[in-house]
């Protein structure tokens, strides 16, 4: 990638390849990846990684230079690796690692696992050592860990065993060792932990050695079990720290009509004061079944040292549809800290069924806080379409005499003439709600819907009357899975009586032939009190694919959004992406409007070989104000090589055991015959909405007169009378470069045939019949000049002619006419040759309004940016999941087989880049 003055600003070539001379090539075999990266003044390297592997010893070596030939960096390892899936070891036997020539550090290291066939016995160990690049050891960590049983199932006897070494310079060194021994429903676990990582040479003090142990046991089934730590102690060499006892257990009856949960917990110092003591229970019982009658109950001890001290309990017990609950939490003295209670009834079936409070109250440090009553019912009817739900609820103040603090009652209501209540319906809402003195209100609402339309009122009064706000709207719906829309056609909000505006919108859906064609359509309309514009937003979505219809397989996404305020436009964005797989070509494009002048426009185009989809060149271009940013052509080298040779270096250590075992599962079958079923008709639906509006200015920064004028080129030996895209921006670019202009200022008009000539030839003993053609092509230059000075044009009319007409004489324009033609793979003008060319009149006229110039990327400039590549990976994902996933490998190759697949264009990059106006196509969309 070069810059404007074509300064190289990166650069990079990469590769990757490997080789195994094996059938198997886990076996053995050999990866090698290389990559040259150079950034303009920061990032410059050359970097390369070997990894061999074979007879379980493998090497890698990983080398970075810089471009005069001095280390960046270098890494090397060599270990081994072996085993099946029950006894296997990985290690690292030697390893090291250099940065600008100066040692960094080194490792090794080891991690193994060893179990017999029966489970009974297992072993795992990990070791590692890393060192500095002076040898001293910054970390060594040693640690195993085995478990074996004596009995058939391990769970019912055995014993597990651990150890771990540690040692972080200057911050962590230890030695750790634990043991757990279990069966016949005891256990007892020991914990050892001493400084220091090697056998001690002189005696460690005993007030740095931790030690810890418990015993307990353990027993039942599933629905009678427990656990219990019947004795624990710590000490830190002489000095107890703690000693901890406790125990869980549960008990279930079969029927599960009885159950009873306990926990206790008492935790103590080295002085056996108590620190922590938690006592809690939890039962149930039903003396019926369930749902008719029980009783349930939980209680809470809890003290913790100098803090929490609490006791608390509760019940709900219920039967005969009527219940009553209670809850309470005391201090340690008795004194009542907090108490609830409350007493109600229910009943009712599935569809049918009621709950109230009749009565509670809630007290707080002995004096009543509040009481409360309330009622929830439901009623509805097996069919569904008619129902009734209501709430309502009274609160009162704890005074002598009680205040209301909350006075509701709400009822929803729907009912439906018909069956099916999802065709014709209306559903009724009414709240009245009374909180305090600090809010009331009297809401209702209504929503009536009947064939594709629908109308919606909501309302609210103060409780004395007064209007608060009504919102009225109707709007219409329908359609089925792949075709639906909903829209609001019209709506109004008043606010005190007063109208504050009004709105509609619609949202659309439209899918055909299995996601072939695709059409999403949402817009948004706002008007202010007095019917004045506010907010617009129009925004479209479209998805096609050919593949299925065509030769031509092509699959083209498009995202177009639009959006004005107060009557003005404010935003505007288009993005496309196709992926043309008949021709190889993927490409993006985005184009931003802000406040109506031509902000960000960014075009990008990947080419792509035949054979495994290898990327062959990229091309991008990027400009803002219409001012170029950015433009690139990349080639890229894909291909994949054999290696032939075999790794050079073997690894010379080689692990203690071999593997006893190799797979020897393989695929037994492939895939008898492709699929058989083809689409049988093409779509019926095509896409009709598209958007109106286009971008309405160009450049802001034009205020010289423009030059125009038209050229007509004639063409001879042209393969077709008209020519096709291709050929036309060939005939762009080299019409542009002969007169040292920009492409953007010259566009193709059009092609007249003017004679056509056959001849007979003689090859490999047959005869063929040749037709050429002669065809004057119109092209249109437009050219902003220097001045205003009349004088000015005619001078730059005139040196832009000249430089055409002796580019066609001299032949300079059939040449490069032809190697462009090549590049861009257009067949018919890759053997044109330029005979003539005339001129019209020049013509000037005055520059486009500006807006007083703009430098920089504006906001809008970037929230431009980011939805177009948000938008552009949006859709290129969903064609990559479509085309890879979907389709999978089930495309037909047809097109290439009818000799309808053109040229590949990344074979030689063209002279002058080409892109089509960003304003022609959003225009064209």
């Amino acid at each position: 990638v070069n810059d404007g003055n074509e300064m190289e600003q990166v650069y990079t070539n990469n590769n990757v390849s490997w080789y195994s001379p094996q059938e198997n090539w886990l076996s053995a075999g050999s990866l090698t990846a290389t990559t040259v990266f150079r950034l303009v003044d920061s990032v410059n390297w050359d970097a390369l990684g070997l990894l061999q592997y074979g007879s379980h010893n493998y090497r890698f070596d990983s080398y970075n230079y810089y471009v005069d030939g001095s280390m960046m960096f270098l890494a090397h390892a060599v270990g081994g690796y072996g085993g099946n899936w029950n006894n296997w070891f990985a290690s690292v036997t030697e390893s090291f690692l250099y940065i600008t020539g100066t040692k960094v550090g080194d490792m090794t290291g080891l991690i193994s696992a060893a179990v017999d066939n029966s489970g009974d016995t297992a072993d795992m160990v990990l070791n590692v050592r890393v060192n500095d690049g002076n040898d001293v050891q910054q970390l060594l960590t040693k640690n195993s860990l085995g478990w074996s049983s004596s009995a058939e199932d391990w769970l019912q006897t055995g014993s597990i065993a651990a150890a771990t070494t540690v040692d972080l310079i200057n911050t962590v060194n230890f030695t750790g060792t634990g043991a757990m021994n279990y069966g016949d429903h005891l256990y007892n676990v020991d914990v050892r932990v001493v400084p220091g990582t090697e056998p001690a040479t002189v005696a460690v003090p005993s007030d740095n050695i931790f030690e810890m142990h418990a015993d307990g046991g353990y027993g039942g089934n599933w629905n009678n079990w427990w656990a219990s730590l019947t004795n624990s102690d710590i000490y830190m060499g002489d000095s107890k720290y703690g000693d901890a006892v406790g125990m869980i257990q549960s008990e279930v009856s079969s029927s599960g009509d009885i159950a009873e949960i306990a926990f206790y917990t008492l935790v103590n110092d080295g002085s056996e004061m108590e620190q922590l003591y938690t006592n809690n229970t939890i039962d149930w019982s039903t003396t019926s079944s369930w749902d008719q009658a029980g009783y349930m109950s939980v209680s809470s001890a809890l003290r913790l040292v100098d803090s929490v001290n609490w006791v608390a309990n509760g019940y709900l017990q219920y039967a005969d549809h009527a219940y009553s609950l209670k809850a309470a939490e005391f201090a340690i003295d008795g004194f009542n800290n907090f108490l609830v209670n409350g007493n109600g009834r229910y009943g009712g079936n599935w569809n049918s069924w009621w709950a109230s409070l009749t009565e509670s109250a809630v007290y707080l440090s002995e004096s009543l806080f509040g009481t409360a009553t309330g009622y929830v019912s439901s009623d509805v009817t097996t069919s569904f379409d008619t129902g009734v739900l209501t709430f309502s609820a009274l609160a009162f103040d704890g005074s002598e005499v009680p205040v209301m603090e909350l006075s509701t009652n709400n009822t929803v209501t729907w009912a439906s003439p018909i069956a099916d209540w999802l065709t014709q319906g209306d559903i009724n809402i009414t709240s009245t709600t009374q909180v305090a003195d600090l809010l009331d209100w009297d809401a209702a609402g209504l929503f009536h819907f009947n064939s594709g339309n629908y109308s919606i009122v909501i309302s609210d009064e103060t409780l004395e009357g007064t209007p608060v706000f009504l919102v009225e709207g109707k709007g219409q719906y329908g359609g089925t899975f792949g075709r639906w829309y909903i829209s609001v056609v019209d709506s109004v909000c008043y606010i005190s009586d007063e109208k504050q505006g009004s709105m509609n919108t619609r949202l659309e859906w439209l899918t055909a032939d299995m996601f072939q064609t695709a059409l999403g359509r949402y817009d948004l309309n706002v008007a202010g009190g007095e019917d004045e514009p506010l907010f617009q937003s129009s925004n479209i979505l479209t998805w096609f694919d050919t593949s299925y219809v065509s030769y031509h397989e092509l699959t083209q996404g498009t995202v177009y959004t639009d959006t004005s305020v107060n009557g003005e436009q404010v935003f505007l964005l288009f993005s496309q992406f196709a992926l043309d797989q008949t021709n190889r070509t993927a490409s993006f494009a985005v184009t931003e409007i802000l406040d109506g002048v031509l902000g960000l426009s960014a075009t990008a185009e990947a080419f792509y070989a035949e054979n495994y989809g290898l990327l062959t060149g990229i091309n991008a271009k990027v400009s803002y104000n219409s001012e170029l940013i950015f433009e690139a052509h990349t080639t890229v080298d894909a291909q994949l090589e054999t290696i032939i040779s075999e790794p050079t270096t073997a690894p010379t250590q080689a692990p203690s055991f071999a593997p006893t075992d190799a797979p020897t599962l393989v695929p037994s079958s492939i895939p008898s015959k492709a699929p058989t079923r083809a689409p049988s008709a093409a779509p019926t639906m095509t896409v009709t909405a598209v958007p109106t509006q286009a971008p309405s200015a160009g450049p802001t920064k034009q205020n010289t007169p423009i030059l125009s004028f038209s050229s007509n080129i004639t063409l001879e030996g042209v393969t077709t009378s008209t020519l096709d895209l291709a050929s036309q921006q060939a005939l762009v670019n080299v019409t542009a470069s002969s007169m040292k202009v920009s492409i953007n200022s010259v566009s193709y008009l059009g092609s007249t045939m003017v004679s056509s000539t056959g001849r007979r030839s003689l090859k490999s003993q047959k005869h063929h019949y040749l037709t050429s053609f002669v065809v004057v092509s119109k092209m249109k230059v437009s050219v902003p000049v220097e001045s205003s000075d009349p004088t000015a044009s005619n001078d730059l009319y005139t040196s832009l002619t000249t430089q055409l007409n002796t580019a066609v004489t001299t032949g300079t324009f059939t040449t490069n006419l032809q190697k462009v033609s090549t590049a861009l793979g257009a067949i018919e003008t890759s053997h044109a040759s330029a005979t003539a060319v005339s001129n019209s009149a020049p013509e000037t006229s005055a520059p486009p309004a500006s807006d007083g110039g703009k430098d920089g990327l504006s906001g809008g400039a970037i929230a431009g940016i980011v939805i177009g590549a948000l938008a552009g990976l949006a859709i290129l994902a969903g064609a990559a999941y479509y085309c890879f996933v979907v389709k999978g490998g089930s495309t037909s190759n047809a097109a290439n087989d009818a000799g309808t697949s053109k040229t590949n264009r990344a074979g030689e990059a063209p002279e002058v880049f080409t892109s089509e106006n960003p304003i022609a196509a959003a225009r064209k969309v």
